[in-house]
């Protein structure tokens, strides 16, 4: 589904899915080309970048923390993200992440596969983060 931008242009995330992977303190170490198409970043200007600094501006801190809270506990998530793309547009998918694991069993990084969030979940998650974002303001 795709979201009106603040100058009225509509950025679609229609199909395919986008793959991510983080290692233990969220830096980037691979995406597949959907993420590079969708974001516009470019593989080098990714690679070991914070994922939270993909996070759209008014992205609640609240899911993110509940997204960490979620892997530490269960070594899986999934949530509906707002990220921003290089060029300040943004797209809504819906990310599963699950923990990856060393030899030993020691959870070193995280992988993300992102589906284009449906217009239901969008509106829903809209709502949700003016409400959280308001009372972080607060």
């Amino acid at each position: 589904m795709g979201d009106i931008t603040p100058n009225g242009e509509e950025f679609l995330f229609e199909d395919g899915e986008i793959i991510c992977q983080t290692d233990i303190d969220s830096r980037i170490t691979y995406v597949n080309r959907k993420f590079c198409e969708v974001s516009g970043y470019k593989l080098d200007e990714v690679m070991g970048l914070e994922y939270k600094n993909i996070l759209h501006p008014n992205m609640p801190s609240e899911i993110y923390f509940k997204l960490l809270k979620d892997l530490n506990s269960t070594l899986s998530a999934n949530e509906v993200i707002k990220n921003i793309t290089k060029d300040g547009l943004y797209y809504w998918s819906n990310m599963e992440i699950i923990a990856t694991k060393n030899d030993n069993g020691e959870v070193v990084g995280f992988i993300s596969v992102s589906k284009p969030a449906s217009k239901k979940d969008i509106e829903k998650n809209s709502e949700l983060f003016e409400k959280m974002l308001k009372t972080e303001k607060d």
